[in-house]
């Protein structure tokens, strides 16, 4: 059975920050991101838009760090000491993902030399900045809970059960911090249940069908109740659904029995008339026009910060 590790490093640097960086910045730095992300961002209530937000966010931090490590690495001389075969794997990598028409880009190498190259330069750095500058491990939080929600997104968009638990481990940190309690008292409780599956049901989940798939493909699974908003409650609501048949109790039987054979019906005449397309099977964010905007909405965000912020990760040498 798979096992999760309940990992409290997010709660202890909590506490840490929380006792060393003045409330004032946090609150000013927390505003400036408001602000700079909603400048390119129409805000929708829904969880697409907010992933979609929280994403670039992630990655406009993210490209400031290792702007800010890479200089570190240069005015300690250390590039110097990374094997040049790193930079032609990365390369290679870059290269590999630019190109449109790849599906699958084999990191296995890049990964290896990135652990050996990397790691410890990282960890050097990472605490030569927390003695610089609290505000640097204000902002290293924030990356860490990114990257929380980042796995817990792949995880059901690949339908890989072990990192869904352990994200969701991950997640329970900070639903104790936000003193969100029935987070923290559920999640916890489905954690344990979710270890203690009967083997069948774990044998199906371990194989991604606990993730939904609508279509064929990769990378695009997503959660159970969102699928059913998707379908069967998005149906409900519009032209045709139940409207009107409320206080007829078998009219709503009858079209609640028969909904799933009625939407194939309307699938296939959408897609024969051109409305739906039945052969994309990425997800929509995988699209090349949806790349191209998140990267220069990325670049856009870089240049805000640049321009009218003050530098989250700047330290004093």
């Amino acid at each position: 059975m798979a096992t999760c590790v309940y990992d409290n490093a997010e709660m202890q640097m909590y506490r840490t920050i929380q006792s060393n960086v003045n409330q004032q910045t946090i609150i000013r730095h927390i505003q400036d991101v408001l602000s700079a992300i909603s400048k390119y961002f129409s805000w929708q209530d829904s969880l697409t838009a907010v992933l979609e937000l929280y994403t670039l966010a992630y990655e406009t931090v993210m490209a400031l760090w290792f702007k800010k490590f890479f200089q570190w690495c240069s005015g300690q001389q250390k590039i110097a000491n990374i094997d040049e075969k790193f930079w032609q794997t990365m390369l290679s990598c870059h290269d590999a993902f630019s190109d449109l028409n790849t599906n699958v880009v084999d990191l296995s190498e890049f990964l290896i030399l990135f652990r050996e190259q990397f790691f410890s330069l990282i960890s050097e750095f990472r605490e030569f900045s927390y003695k610089a500058s609290p505000t640097f491990k204000f902002w290293e939080m924030f990356l860490r809970a990114g990257e929380v929600m980042l796995l817990n997104v792949r995880a059901e968009r690949d339908g890989d059960w072990n990192t869904h638990l352990q994200s969701v481990s991950s997640m329970l940190p900070y639903f104790f911090i936000a003193n969100k309690t029935n987070y923290a008292r559920w999640t916890t409780a489905y954690l344990i249940d979710m270890l203690n599956l009967p083997e069948e049901t774990y044998s199906a989940f371990m194989s991604g069908k606990f993730a939904v798939r609508q279509k064929p493909g990769v990378f695009n699974g997503i959660w159970s109740d969102m699928a059913t908003k998707k379908t069967i409650i998005k149906d409900s609501k519009g032209s045709g659904g139940i409207v009107g048949l409320t206080t007829q109790k078998s009219a709503l039987l009858r079209w609640t029995f028969t909904r799933h054979i009625l939407a194939k019906y309307a699938l296939e005449m959408r897609k024969r008339s051109g409305i739906a397309l039945g052969s994309e099977e990425n997800h929509e964010n995988n699209r090349p026009t949806a790349m191209k905007r998140d990267e220069q909405e990325v670049n856009d965000l870089i240049e805000h910060v640049q321009n009218n912020m003050t530098d989250p990760f700047d330290i004093e040498e």
